[in-house]
This record gives C-alpha cells, structure tokens and sequence, in this order.
C-alpha cells in the first residue's frame, strides 16, 4: 500500500509502501517538488518518483549474471553447474555501464535509473543515488582564481550540508575526502534508521568550471549496501574537463611603466612579479638552481610563497610524484575534514598541483586556523618547478591577487 500525502504544494511525501509478496516494508525517501531544495533533488519529482516507485514494486528476487544472461535460484545441480562454468570461462559478468546526468557508473542488475537517480535493490532495501550537474555561480568566471572558485564550492558544499541534514533530521555529519577517485567535500549522516531520517553520504565534487553532487540516501548502510557503494564509485567516471580554448596567441609583452604596487623578479632561470606586500629572500639564484621565498611583510598568516627550480634528484621524480608526496604531508598535518581540488597549469607551464582547504592539526604543532594551500610542479626544460602557496582563509583575497599575478607573468629565462 502506497501513502502520498501532498503538504504546501511544494513536498512529496512519500512515506512507505508495502510489498506485499515479500513481506517486506520498503521506506523511500521524501522527494522534492520543483524548485525545493535539495533532498531529493528531483528537478521534476513526479516523474522521477513514480519511475522510482515503479521499481520498487518489483519483487527482490536475487539473479546472477553468467555470460550476459540472468539466471533465477534453480536447484543446487543447476547451481553447481554455473559454478562450473564460471570457474572454467573465468569472467562473471555483473554490471553495465549507465549514465546520470552525464557521470557514468557500472551498475548490477538490481539497479535501474530514474530521473537524476539510480535505484538499487540490496539486501531486503532501496538505495538512492542522486546525481546533480550544475555550473558554478554566474559571477564566478572560468578566468577567476582556484581559491576563489574553492571559496564558492565549499560555501555551497556547506549550504548543502545544512539543508540535507534538516530535512532528513540529522544533527550531525562525518566529513571525507573523496568520491571515487575524485577530491570531493563530503558528508556522512548516520540517520536513525527510519525513513524520516534516513542514512545519507552526500559529496560535493568540483571538476572544471561544474559542481557535482552525489547524495546516497537509504535507511541503513549494511555490508551489502556499503559494498555497492565502493563499487559505484570505484567505477565513476566524469567527462574529460575540456582544455582551456584560446581565439589567438598571446601578443608578445610590451615594456610598460613599473606598476608602483608590483615588483619583477628577473633572476637566471626564472622571471615573475609578485605584490610589494611580499618580501623576496632569495636562498639561492644561479645556473644551477633557485631558492626563493615571498613572506609577507607585516603577518604571518600569509600568503607566503615558496618557489624552486632545479634538476630532479633522481629519474622518478616528476611532477606527479613531486606533488603527490607534497599533497600527502600538508593532509596528514590537517584535521580531518580537508578538502581538494586538482589543477594543471600555472600560466604557461603544464604540470600538476592541486588547491587545499582545511583546518592544521594542533595536536601536530600547527595553528588550528583554516587554511588554503595552492601547490604546482611543472618541467621547465630539464628541469622541476615547485611552486607552494599558503595563507590563513581569511586572507583569500591576498591570495588570489598573489597567485594571479605569478600565473600571468611567470616565464623561463631564455
């Protein structure tokens, strides 16, 4: 039996229903009307809830996949013959690939898409994934700063957060770091095991100039749901983030009057400029290498800058692993909760570098002030580029201005 009951026009309820072969009372969730916020985010809920509702309805009846065809319990010779046949072909065929809004996931046979939703059958229980695509805020240009869109995302990360856990009568959340094998802001909300408030893992990923939300919603997370959540995100896969489209080549820079807020660094491998705020201390500037810091001149939240260029130490340092084990030390020394996003250029230098927002561990002997950290390495003929970037969040403003500038105006020496 089916109960909706509509409320101010704008809200879905839908409470339960039950299936009477099995038994087995199935919650689903509260969906949504148009323009509501986000719990379920159906951007047309009737649809996607009768689509949703219709699968429910089904009976669960367990099936393996062999070889592209699905095969209901028979008897244990049967059982014993497919056992047979997978042992000697090798390969089980379990999932096919479905896309939502434009991510794709492999999904088993218990899953059917609805709307903006994947719905899955898993032990005795539905599952929801939600997927919401959305572009970031209109004054948010594609040419503006990574620490300013990071600023933007984690605001409506956070915004997000508040709203699901109202509606779903959570008061509190885990945070993570990753959905699949892409940096998200992420919520865990244990729920209370009733579909008022169910379990919820919701997580927002930034990926090129879009927003990606993923919110999981079920009544409890057992083994077999939390198995089939690995699995879809393990098998996540976002469009290629297509690379930046420019109408012409940049002119040649003309000489220009010094600019009275900016000093140029012109050294023997690298030229930039950087804000007078920042004090250069040069360690070392010859054919070889350079060493140099920016500190500000009046605080020390920042920003503060790091800049080396020099031969890698050995074959296997690049980039990559450069960044990667710089990436591994700044999250061990923050609480949980940091939060990152990847990024590939620095002005004219491909390479690999991500942004990073959290808050230091005081336990490890740092301020527990919420921090920004930009990081990049990139190959400058045969040499390694590091550049790290790092301020208190209050300071963002400081530093988009410092890191836009380096991104404008950093060149190799000829």
């Amino acid at each position: 039996m089916l109960i909706v009951t509509p409320r101010k026009r704008r809200w879905l309820y839908v409470s339960e229903f039950f299936a009477e072969n099995q038994r087995i009372a199935i919650p689903i969730s509260r969906v949504v009307a148009p323009n509501g916020r986000h719990l379920l985010w159906a951007g047309h809920s009737r649809p996607s809830a009768r689509v949703a509702l219709r699968f429910a309805l089904q009976p669960i009846e367990p099936r393996l996949i062999v070889m592209g065809h699905a095969l209901r319990p028979a008897t244990s010779a049967t059982l014993a013959a497919i056992a047979l046949t997978v042992a000697s072909v090798g390969t089980v065929l379990h999932a096919a690939p479905v896309t939502i809004n434009g991510a794709t996931f492999d999904a088993p046979a218990s899953c059917q898409t609805a709307g903006e939703a994947l719905v899955c059958k898993v032990d005795e229980q539905q599952i929801e994934l939600w997927v919401k695509r959305k572009p970031l805020a209109a004054d948010i240009k594609p040419t503006d700063s990574l620490v300013r869109k990071m600023a933007y995302f984690n605001e409506l990360h956070q915004s997000a957060v508040s709203g699901i856990m109202r509606a779903t009568a959570n008061d509190k959340s885990t945070p993570f770091t990753n959905y699949g094998k892409y940096s998200a802001l992420g919520a865990a909300m244990a729920g209370k095991g009733v579909v008022t408030s169910p379990t919820v893992r919701f997580a927002s990923v930034l990926q090129g100039d879009e927003v990606w939300e993923f919110m999981e919603v079920v009544a409890a997370r057992t083994p077999g749901i939390e198995a089939l959540s690995a699995d879809l995100q393990r098998s996540l896969l976002l469009p290629a983030v297509p690379p930046p489209t420019t109408a012409k080549p940049p002119e040649p820079a003309k000489p220009v009057a010094a600019d009275a807020t900016v000093a140029t660094y012109s050294g023997a491998l690298l030229s930039f400029q950087y804000p007078l705020f920042l004090e250069a201390v040069v360690s070392e500037d010859s054919a070889s290498g350079l060493s140099i810091g920016l500190k500000h001149k009046a605080r020390e939240g920042g920003p503060n800058v790091t800049i080396s260029l020099r031969k890698p130490k050995d074959a296997q340092t690049n980039a990559t692993s450069a960044i990667a084990q710089r990436k591994q030390a700044s999250v061990s020394a923050m609480m949980k909760g940091s939060a990152s996003v990847e990024i590939s250029k620095l002005g004219p230098i491909s390479g690999a570098g991500y942004a990073l927002i959290g808050v230091p561990d005081a336990k490890k002997g740092f301020p527990a002030v919420e921090s920004i950290e930009t990081a990049f390495a990139g190959s400058v003929g045969d040499r390694l580029l590091e550049v790290r970037l790092t301020a208190e969040q209050k300071y963002s403003k400081d530093m988009e201005a410092v890191w836009a500038l380096l991104s404008e105006s950093i060149k190799p020496a000829e």
